[in-house]
């Protein structure tokens, strides 16, 4: 199969068995070929269970550090000594050069800020100096529709080394190389920087939690309460209830036959994050059956919704703000209507969100009839629940959304920037738009 046109100042190559175009000053060369990779090799694992072997000062690098890792790799779980790395036949990776994972989450690739040792599930890839280090790296995060043409099918889908080497890469001229390699990597520290904006703002929000939610705000006599079987202590005029003596409503959902179209929607617990409401996961109740359901099953703005069932799940909350009775809730979703005199929605939500929320949540869990955790909706109703003046709640409350609004501000900006640089390698890596000298 060959294209029916090339345009002006490109030409056909084959990449495997697909054609494509490039531009003509373009060469096409496998990963292996020794003016891209003066070496690739895998490494090994030592005896597992020696300690002369493990603990030492040599990082090494399995597949879940792969996994965990953005374009540079720089810590790992595990450490081997000088005996660990004699004694099987992994190797130091340089500074600098590339890792490839092969089982597993294959075609990860990651640069090293340090001299690594590798198992055999990952390839040390060393760049010719004839080459862009940071082109190669940004061409070969692209090899994963090529690897999974040809990956090798056993009980996981893996690669070998020799796959590798053989995997073909468009090259542009060295200059131009370096010119892509800067601009990816620009974007990538932009990427970078607001990945570690996002975590500065998850810590504070959990050291908000952990302040506010115990110590409150502009407080000065405090006293030890019990809350479930631990004993804090909180601000002496906050009070203590049980959650039906402040809530008007606590309730499961129901099971509903689904229908393809049409009907009421549904929230099920993929809806709820803590993130927020997660419409795109919705599904559909006939609305015959709907109807019937409207005064107990269908949810209202100021309720705190509740993920009811399965490790994992089970706890997150959502508060529903929307002015709907548009949507009801499956049977592994709990509904709470707090009596808003006295419990805010909000301040209620951000509570069961907490260390101490989530730890009082798991209490009253009771193990299911399918063998998975539940939420039991009898035991729910007696758990304990700090109680701070309401417009102290509010004020607590606020300071949250502050918070959070930042967080999702960033977390948008992330998308964006991932978005950008998703096109930009898509254009640059193929060719088909080009950098001029002074790009």
């Amino acid at each position: 199969m060959t294209p029916t046109s090339t345009r002006e100042g490109y030409k056909t190559v084959y990449l495997g068995p697909r054609p494509v175009s490039i531009p003509k000053s373009w060469a096409v060369r496998k990963l292996g070929s020794n003016d891209v990779a003066k070496k690739i090799k895998a490494g090994g694992t030592p005896t597992a269970g020696n300690e002369d072997y493990y603990g030492g000062g040599i990082p090494f690098v399995k597949i879940e550090d792969m996994t965990d890792a953005g374009k540079f790799i720089s810590t790992t779980k595990s450490h081997l000594t000088e005996e660990g790395l004699d004694s099987t036949t992994t190797w130091l990776v340089p500074e600098g050069a590339l890792l490839l994972s092969m089982y597993g989450s294959y075609g990860k690739v990651a640069i090293t800020t340090k001299e690594v040792a590798t198992n055999q599930a990952i390839l040390g890839i060393l760049p010719s100096e004839s080459i862009d280090r940071d082109y190669l790296y940004y061409a070969a995060t692209m090899l994963r529709p090529y690897f999974e043409s040809v990956v090798l099918e056993t009980t996981q889908a893996n690669l070998n080394k020799g796959i590798v080497e053989n995997a073909p890469i468009r090259f542009p001229p060295l200059q131009e190389q370096e010119r892509i390699g800067k601009i990816l990597s620009t974007v990538d520290r932009k990427v970078q920087q607001t990945e570690s904006i996002i975590d500065r703002v998850k810590e504070l929000k959990r050291g908000l939690m952990q302040d506010l939610l115990v110590q409150g705000i502009n407080h000065d006599k405090y006293e030890k309460r019990y809350l479930g079987p631990q004993r804090i202590k909180v601000p002496k005029n906050w009070k203590k209830s049980r959650l039906e003596d402040v809530s008007e409503i606590i309730t499961r959902g129901k099971q509903p036959a689904y229908v393809e179209e049409g009907g009421v929607p549904v929230l099920n617990q993929s809806c709820i994050y803590w993130d927020g409401f997660h419409p795109e996961e919705l599904k559909r109740l006939d609305e015959e059956v709907a109807e019937s359901w409207k005064d107990k099953y269908w949810v209202k703005e100021g309720d705190v919704l509740i993920n009811s069932t399965g490790k994992g799940t089970l706890g997150r909350a959502l508060e529903w703000t929307k002015e709907s009775n548009t949507h009801t809730l499956d049977s592994h979703i709990t509904r709470v209507h707090p009596d808003e005199s006295v419990l805010d929605p909000t301040y209620f939500r951000f509570y069961l969100e907490s260390s101490h929320g989530q730890k009082m949540l798991y209490a009253f869990c009771v193990a299911g009839s399918t063998g998975q955790i539940e939420l039991s909706k009898t035991d729910l109703q007696t758990m304990p629940v700090l109680l701070p003046p309401i417009d102290e709640q509010k004020n607590i409350s606020e300071a949250f959304h502050r918070v959070n609004r930042k967080l999702q501000k960033e977390q948008k900006n992330k998308k964006e920037l991932q978005k950008l640089q998703r096109g930009l390698m898509q254009d640059l890596l193929t060719g088909d738009v080009r950098v001029t000298s002074e790009g």
